[in-house]
């Protein structure tokens, strides 16, 4: 495995991180910004994106053409149900449910990226066992 392989799996892992932390919002030095839908759907086209980047620039024994469709069909349709709902909790009067539902949106793309690229993320857990 290169060096460049490597850091490429770090910055995905990076990219997942974000996408994880976003439900909780974001602390931008003076006070915490609600989560927000497009900052998620822009960190799941950069986290495709690095994928397929992966994917033909090295061709892994570990990601399959399967894995690189199913991640990008939850891109196109998980994710867009992500700004979907974030857009409906964001009108004025809206109900707490509304919220909850986008919330629980992102939990669920996040569920599914995690199990449609699931081998990638493995071999990422390889590779921090043996830098430290």
């Amino acid at each position: 495995m290169t060096e460049e392989e490597k850091a490429l799996l770090i910055e995905i892992d990076n990219l997942h991180t974000e996408l994880i932390e976003e439900p909780s919002g974001k602390w931008n030095g003076r006070y915490m910004q609600e989560p927000s839908g497009y900052n998620y759907c822009r960190n799941a086209e950069k986290l495709k994106d690095k994928v397929f980047e992966l994917y033909n620039k090295f061709e892994p024994d570990y990601l399959t053409q399967h894995e690189i469709g199913a991640l990008a069909h939850t891109c196109d349709k998980e994710v867009s149900h992500v700004e979907y709902h974030y857009d409906l909790s964001r009108k004025n009067n809206v109900a707490k449910k509304r919220h909850t539902e986008f919330i629980d949106s992102i939990s669920k793309a996040n569920q599914q990226i995690r199990l449609d690229i699931f081998s990638v993320f493995a071999k990422i857990e390889e590779v921090k066992k043996s830098e430290k």
